[in-house]
């Protein structure tokens, strides 16, 4: 998340909620569930604690606090010119009436909303596959679309908001340039969730630690060479056997899926996303292949993102995608297309603060020249 000016008036509105209330915005037992709260807990407005608090100085407190940059006050200007007119108000009526806050409010700084427009179809779908999965099932969904299209966006704005109440999002990304280096961005994803978990109190990493030393047995060191940070919750493993290369990768896939496994249940569904899947190596591929037969999966939601206009009939996501779609997993394919002009208008609308009749020609303008591609209009 980007930090600016806006993070300064998040904290602004975290002291007036406590000098009109008495209270903090949000309250937590200790310093790990803060980011949690921050980002997923519901805060309760100060009219709530106190029916004498004028709605609009409501209003503009929760303005402050709201969670996505985008849509707290853009600027200090702003926020003074709604306090004036409350001022304005009570000096003169005693009381303040209703009227539209942040009217004025506009950045100096130019920024474009870091949020998603449109794609409510797309949106549907990977709730519908998330829910799927919380069911106690295992979902495969794959995002396709040309570069800059908005298939990263998409997910991470759908997905985060949708564990975060419960589960893990964790995510990788392969590189044209380190294809040679097998598994690269699973180990890398799976590497942040164990630097996240380090971040629980003791007893809860305690009990990571015995579910993951349970489900891998005697061959805690096929993942932990896998994912060094491991060891920082389950120490250091026994030395393993030296098998062929076929069994050493046909070991690591039943190890890396009994590992993936106690990652993920009812409390806590495990979504994984992987990006540039038209780069990933043949091993990577292969242990997705793998895990996508296991019958046995619950909990678990994995999510690829992949340039169509790189896959062609003879590569090996072809072959995938003919399989997902035979097999009997739950399986969605999201094709993105660009965006349609009247997102173009919403966001035009957003970045300028201007109505949507000053605004035409540039919108046909944009839409024409980037033919609806989100990345395009951005640079």
């Amino acid at each position: 998340m980007e930090i600016d000016q806006r993070s300064d008036l998040y904290s602004l509105g975290a002291i007036f909620y406590e000098i009109i209330t008495g209270n903090l915005p949000l309250i937590v037992n200790d310093l790990v569930e803060w980011t949690h709260a921050h980002l997923a807990r519901k805060i309760e407005t100060p009219e709530n604690f106190n029916p004498s608090i004028p709605t609009i100085i409501s209003r503009i407190i929760m303005r402050l606090l709201e969670k996505a940059p985008e849509d707290r006050y853009q600027s200090a200007y702003g926020l003074l010119e709604d306090l004036k007119e409350c001022k304005r108000q009570i000096t003169l009526k005693g009381a303040i009436e209703p009227f539209p806050i942040a009217h004025k409010d506009v950045s100096a700084n130019f920024h474009l909303p870091k949020k998603l427009y449109g794609r409510y179809k797309d949106r549907i779908v990977l709730k519908e596959a998330f829910d799927y999965v919380c069911d106690g099932h295992a979902a495969i969904v794959l995002v396709s679309g040309y570069p800059g299209i908005g298939k990263t966006m998409l997910v991470n704005e759908c997905l985060k908001s949708f564990v975060q109440e419960k589960g893990h999002f964790i995510a990788g990304k392969f590189d044209q340039l380190k294809q040679s280096i097998p598994y690269a961005p699973i180990s890398a994803a799976f590497a942040n969730l164990v630097k996240r978990l380090m971040t629980e109190n003791q007893e809860i990493l305690e009990a990571w630690k015995k579910k993951i030393l349970h489900a891998l047995g005697r061959n805690g060191t096929v993942i932990t060479e896998f994912i060094p940070e491991l060891e920082w919750i389950i120490g250091k493993q026994n030395p393993i056997d030296l098998l062929s290369p076929k069994e050493t990768e046909n070991r690591f896939q039943m190890v890396f899926r009994d590992f993936v496994m106690a990652l993920s249940g009812k409390e806590y569904p495990l979504v994984i996303f992987l990006d540039d899947l038209q780069w990933a190596d043949s091993s990577s591929l292969h242990l997705l292949r793998y895990l996508s037969q296991d019958a046995n999966l619950q909990y678990i939601l994995f999510i690829g993102a992949y340039r169509e206009n790189e896959v062609d009939e003879n590569h090996a996501l072809t072959d995938m995608l003919t399989e997902f779609n035979k097999g009997k997993v739950f399986f969605r394919h999201i094709s993105l297309l660009p965006i349609e002009k009247k997102q173009i208008l919403e966001m035009i609308t957003e970045t300028l603060h201007t109505g949507n009749e000053n605004i035409t020609g540039l919108v046909e303008t944009l839409y024409r020249k980037t033919a609806g591609n989100p990345f395009f209009l951005e640079v």
